[in-house]
């Protein structure tokens, strides 16, 4: 079978044999020194050849790297000026399609905003809103299926060589009815896990704080129910004694 490679792994190999360094061919690409380390194993697994030998001063490439590294870089520049209209894109002409994956609550503090620099640009651009993989996200951008995710996603380290911008924090906070016996006391921890909860998303409750807290308590907490949207937790509140740990904004 036929290798599958990926084009960021072939102008990380050909930036290594400019540089002779991975640090610094790294740093050319915006890449993390873990997610170089990661590129350079593929490579080596694809090509069935160590490539790069370290020095005192760097890296220095094998016969094969060298037999390579011309017609690589020949074929890497023919493909960067058929796609040079890509490269150089410019948002006050462009009429392209740009795929969003985002949870709810996204749609609901950011896709607003963002539409609404859009609408001020002389151009056609339009955003297509993805909806959330129901296995990896990082397939779906790997495939080029979506241009962006934007949210709370452990999964897409650099490891695996994406890059990321923190957007803004936020806080946690407890949601539950006017009613709820935990109103107007100030709830302890075994409050907390003695209470039936709602978790949004898919494997999300990994990540609540309760779940660190139980955690650290060697303590059980119990999920009453999974919902994929935040929207849905004001109407599962309403009758129950239910409680959600959530972030603040889509509390709000």
């Amino acid at each position: 079978m036929t290798p599958r490679f990926d084009l960021n792994l072939l102008l990380l190999f050909d930036a290594i044999m400019a540089e002779r360094n991975l640090t610094r061919a790294g740093q050319r690409l915006g890449l993390s020194q873990p997610a170089v380390s990661a590129a350079v194993a593929r490579l080596r697994d694809l090509l069935c050849d160590p490539l790069f030998v370290r020095t005192s001063h760097g890296v220095t490439p094998t016969a094969k790297a060298n037999r390579i590294a011309k017609p690589l870089s020949e074929a890497l520049r023919a493909i960067l000026e058929l796609t040079s209209d890509e490269l150089n894109f410019d948002p006050a002409t462009s009429s392209r399609i740009f795929t969003i994956m985002m949870p709810d609550v996204g749609e609901l503090n950011i896709l607003p905003r963002l539409l609404s620099r859009i609408q001020r640009l002389p151009s056609d651009i339009s955003i297509s809103v993805a909806p959330i993989s129901s296995t990896d996200e990082g397939h779906a951008l790997e495939a080029g299926k979506v241009d962006l995710a934007i949210g709370n996603w452990p999964g897409l380290s650099t490891e695996r060589g994406f890059q990321s911008r923190l957007l803004f924090q936020d806080s946690f906070v407890c949601l539950v009815r006017s009613g709820n016996p935990l109103v107007g006391e100030e709830a302890t921890l075994s409050d907390l896990l003695a209470a039936a909860h709602i978790v949004v998303g898919r494997g999300h409750e990994a990540q609540s704080p309760i779940s660190r807290l139980a955690g650290l308590a060697s303590a059980k907490w119990k999920i009453a129910a999974r919902i994929p949207h935040y929207l849905g937790v004001p109407g599962l509140l309403n009758d129950t004694d239910l409680v959600a740990i959530m972030p603040a904004r889509p509390a709000a």
